[in-house]
Parts: structure tokens; sequence; C-alpha cells
């Protein structure tokens, strides 16, 4: 497969991972379900567009995929869709403007407060730091390599297409 054609299956499917997890957790938090659950199903749809873009890479070039191809492939994915994340992230934040973000984050104050175990200071300068359009794009797109890096082992693992160990002929 050219490597134009390589490129744009991972687009489509970092893409289709960032297509997902806008959806669906929107439509978690209008249910109620808790962050931390939703968060927990990024991961599992990131893992599954993972396997699914080696698994088409396969199908069409009727070749086996190595361990390395499928690594490479997988976290290139993940890459992919944490690029789209952030670039939507920050484009929102700039459209909405990040002062109403902030003021919006600044009502959870408490709970930055529990979490860092900080002073009230110190969690007013952890929001205004998080929320700001970079430094929010740049989290994204790292807190994806570093997660999509680790999860690349597995789906790596389980895409790969076997080697079979030579049979000694009799």
């Amino acid at each position: 497969m050219e490597a134009k054609n390589r490129l744009w299956l991972i687009m489509k499917y970092g893409a289709y991972t960032f297509g997902i997890v806008f959806f669906l957790g929107i439509l978690l938090q209008f249910v109620g379900i808790p962050t931390n659950l939703v968060q927990n199903l990024v991961f599992l749809v990131l893992g599954a567009e993972m396997f699914f873009c080696c698994q088409e890479y396969k199908h069409r070039t009727q070749e086996p995929l190595s361990f390395a191809q499928a690594f490479g492939m997988s976290w290139q994915v993940s890459f992919f869709a944490g690029i789209a994340m952030g670039l939507f992230s920050f484009f929102i934040i700039q459209i909405s403007g990040s002062e109403e973000i902030i003021k919006s984050a600044m009502e959870h104050k408490e709970m930055f407060m529990q979490q860092t175990g900080g002073s009230a200071e110190d969690a007013e300068t952890l929001i205004k730091t998080i929320f700001n359009p970079w430094t929010l794009f740049f989290l994204l797109v790292l807190l994806h390599a570093i997660f999509g890096f680790f999860l690349s082992f597995l789906i790596a693992f389980l895409a790969r297409t076997p080697q079979l160990p030579p049979q000694n002929e009799i």
C-alpha cells in the first residue's frame, strides 16, 4: 500500500475516533454518566479504532502485518485523534472565549483544591493555566500520544499476523 493511502487510512480512523468520542462524550454527559467512565470509554474507542485500522490495512494489502507496522499505525491513529481533539478544543475556547470557560471552571475550584491539596490561589492558577487554548491543545495531543503509545503495544500484539515457525520436514 502506498504511503499516501496508508496516511489516509490512519487519518480516517483518527477522525472516526474523534467523532465517536465527541458524540459519545456529549451523549453520556447529558445522561449523567460520571466523567471518569467517559474517559475510560475514550480509551476503549481509541483502542478499537486502532485495531480496526490495522485490520483494514491487512485486508487491503493482503500481506502479513508485523508487530512494528501495527504498532506504528496504532500510535499514529492515536496521535492524529489527539491532534483533532486538540484543534477542536482550541477553536471552541477561541470562539467562546477562554474567560467564560475559566469562569465556569472556577465554580469547581473546591474540587481542584481537594485534588491538588493546594490553596485557592493555587487552584485559580492551575485552572487559568489548563484552560488556556494552547495549553489545552498541547495537553490533549500529549495525553493521546502517551496513552496511545502504551495502548499500541497491546493493539499491535493483537493485530499483527503471527509468524509461524518453519516446519521441519522429515
